[in-house]
């Protein structure tokens, strides 16, 4: 019984659609709200019916759920939110506070924390399909002066059991706390701090797959980053990026190796100052300004949106502005893997990292019946006008024909993709000798 798989490509232009993208907030004075930008910081934008705000503070983009949430004064804001033409509509209360600070989406769990700042806690607000989790459920936590989080979601490996959470709170000064579950307790973050000064963490993000846990130090003029090893101690802690200016809101973009962050512009001077900026995780190559904000403006917080609806903006993603036209070409190589960038974009590939396509084949048989079947499991971008990928089978290598048949349902992934199985309509009995393939190619 043979099942194998092969790739076919076929690349042509495709037109440019907007979809991912970049949201932070700007609590100047005059210039209160909501701002946008696409992920290479071009058509940079405030959003419109998120303007006037009173002191917006954290920012989510959930674009799974076209929902865009931001704290505003002593409210928490959920807005209905329209990612590809960037529109929002009217926002609704969902939760209260004092002084609210950042936001943090649990998107597993279904649940939005907050940190408010006077008040001395975090808190939730459940969302739509929200996971009851039992007494560790139960909020506010008192957390004096809260004001950065993050959460990490069904931390099993950090020993917080199966489906459990773990949240990293900075205060607002120069410590961490973590609550967890199911210990449901704060408990102390060793954090080493050089000249420790008031009004210093300004953001935090974790990446449990390698035990980095990132933050900025605004009063220091710096990113750093230490290992984590799950108990309470930061280990090899250094620095990312020195020499910022007042460094806020850090994102982790963990599957390309980047950071992002805005810079209130607070500090007399330093890289980024006003903008929002874009790193690498290890700091290996220079800040690079997306976005100049208005002098006006005092960006706080910013949140990424990666999805990709097109090859112009899957470039933005990856590479930054200055890399070389013929690098960021359809047929160019850059990573060296023998994929191009245009079926490293079909693929769900990175082109600065030598990798492999996600497709595999094998057989799935049907439990109601014990029938076999050869399967191909591959990641597509379900979108129309950008990339078609159709699996096939055949008998020979000669005649392929289309296997329409799915197993199961979609499961999305990154970039706005999803993960699909397909199975042939004919049964390892029937034809044992069978072959799969994708044919990928991006539509005219």
């Amino acid at each position: 019984m043979l099942c194998r798989y092969s790739i076919l490509l076929s690349i042509f232009l495709t037109p440019v659609l907007q979809a991912g993208g970049i949201y932070w907030s700007d609590r100047q004075s005059g210039a209160r709200g909501i701002r946008t930008c696409a992920l290479d910081g071009s058509s940079p934008a405030s959003v419109a019916g998120l303007q006037g705000l009173g002191d917006p503070r954290g920012v989510v983009a959930d674009a799974r759920n076209g929902k865009l949430y931001f704290n505003d004064g002593a409210r928490v804001m959920a807005a209905g939110f329209d990612f590809t033409a960037r529109t929002a509509g009217a926002p609704s209360q969902i939760g209260t506070g004092t002084a609210l600070r950042d936001l943090c989406l649990d998107r597993t769990n279904h649940y939005l924390y907050f940190t408010d700042e006077n008040a001395g806690r975090i808190d939730r607000a459940a969302l739509p399909g929200a996971v009851a989790d039992g007494a560790d459920g139960t909020f506010p936590k008192t957390f004096s002066n809260a004001y950065y989080l993050d959460v990490v979601e069904n931390a099993g490996g950090w020993a917080v059991g199966s489906g459990g959470w773990r949240l990293f709170a900075g205060d607002n000064s120069s410590s961490f706390r973590i609550l967890g579950s199911p210990a449901g307790a704060l408990a102390p973050l060793s954090l080493p701090v050089v000249n420790p000064s008031p009004n210093n963490i300004r953001g935090i993000q974790i990446d449990p797959g390698s035990g980095w846990v990132y933050w900025c130090e605004k009063d220091t003029f710096r990113i750093r980053r230490g290992k984590y090893d799950g108990a309470a101690g930061l280990s090899d802690v250094k620095d990312v990026y020195t020499g910022l200016c007042a460094a806020h809101g850090l994102w982790l973009d963990q599957p390309r190796g980047r950071l992002y962050w805005v810079d209130s512009g607070t500090n007399a001077a330093g890289i980024g100052k006003g903008g929002v900026n874009r790193g690498d995780v290890d700091g290996s190559g220079p800040v690079e300004l997306l976005v100049q904000n208005p002098s006006s403006g005092q960006p706080w917080d910013l949140d990424v949106d990666v999805s990709v609806t097109s090859f112009e903006e899957w470039l933005m993603l990856y590479f930054r502005k200055d890399a070389a036209a013929s690098d960021r070409e359809k047929s160019a190589d850059p990573d060296g893997d023998t994929f191009t960038n245009g079926q490293e974009f079909l693929l769900a590939m990175n082109p600065l990292r030598r990798d492999t396509p996600p497709v595999t084949a094998g057989v799935w048989t049907d439990p109601e019946t014990g029938t076999s079947w050869p399967v191909i499991t591959f990641v597509r971008r379900p979108l129309v006008g950008a990339a078609a990928a159709t699996p096939q089978v055949s008998t020979d290598l000669t005649n392929w024909s289309p296997a329409t048949l799915s197993v199961g349902t979609a499961v999305p992934v990154d970039e706005g993709m999803e993960r699909v199985t397909y199975r042939s309509d004919v049964s390892l009995v029937a034809a044992p000798r069978q072959f799969v393939r994708v044919k990928a190619e991006m539509q005219p």
